[in-house]
């Protein structure tokens, strides 16, 4: 897998700036206008797993995009589902055990809150990681098969994800980088944030296909050629 083939994919888009702030501008849309970004970005995951040329970024199709934006959102709430199951019971856990913590010495009582942070911190940086590395498998998924089932199928999606270790890393070295170049027009000009931000999303959504494609190389599974309707394979 090229490692910079994703940077470089969206600059082959003779609209590429058109279709960016077309699409930075949809981010104004409160909640719903994230959507439809995440569904663009899944737009164009299909487009590199189908290898569709020439090297395009999609255009805005709203409905759509909205659509399919709000699958992939699903998927990602529910991977995310654990986080919140452990915030609640540790916040139950405070409220059930303070009589008990207050009734103890000073040190024991800063002792037990500092061990119960730091296992609740580590378990929320490890988790976070872990759904980091898998999720572009499963916004894969939801590219090719188009249902939130499919992004749930944890099963496949880790099997992907195993096919090729390497691959998945780099998306997740890469997305990082992305995400920082997304701030980056922030930092310097705020209205350069609607071009920045949009091409940190492309990038990622090629980064998913990518390695998707490579993991099913890996698993000797056949390339889909363009065109082909995803749902079928």
């Amino acid at each position: 897998m090229e490692f910079g083939y994703a940077f470089n994919y969206p600059f082959k888009d003779p609209d590429l700036f058109k279709k960016l702030i077309i699409v930075g501008l949809v981010t104004l849309i409160p909640v719903i206008g994230m959507f439809v970004v995440m569904g663009w970005m899944i737009a164009l995951t299909r487009r590199i797993i189908r290898r569709e040329e020439p090297a395009l970024l999609p255009d805005l199709d709203f409905s759509v995009q909205l659509g399919d934006g709000f699958k992939a959102f699903v998927v990602y709430l529910v991977y995310l589902a654990p986080l919140f199951v452990i915030y609640a019971l540790f916040a139950i856990g405070g409220i059930v055990g303070s009589q008990f913590i207050e009734s103890l010495d000073m040190d024991t009582r800063g002792t037990i809150i500092l061990i119960s942070t730091l296992c609740l911190t580590g378990f929320i940086f490890l988790y976070t990681l872990f759904v980091s590395f898998i999720i572009p498998a499963a916004f894969a998924k939801v590219a090719t098969e188009g249902s939130i089932k499919a992004g749930l199928q944890i099963g496949e999606v880790l099997a992907t994800v195993k096919a090729s270790i390497g691959s998945y890393l780099l998306v997740l070295v890469g997305v990082i980088l992305a995400n920082m170049i997304g701030s980056l027009g922030t930092v310097a000009f705020f209205f350069g944030w609607f071009i920045t931000y949009p091409y940190s999303v492309a990038v990622a959504g090629v980064f998913y296909g990518m390695a998707y494609n490579a993991a099913r190389e890996n698993r000797g599974l056949p390339a889909p050629m363009p065109g082909t309707n995803l749902n079928t394979l």
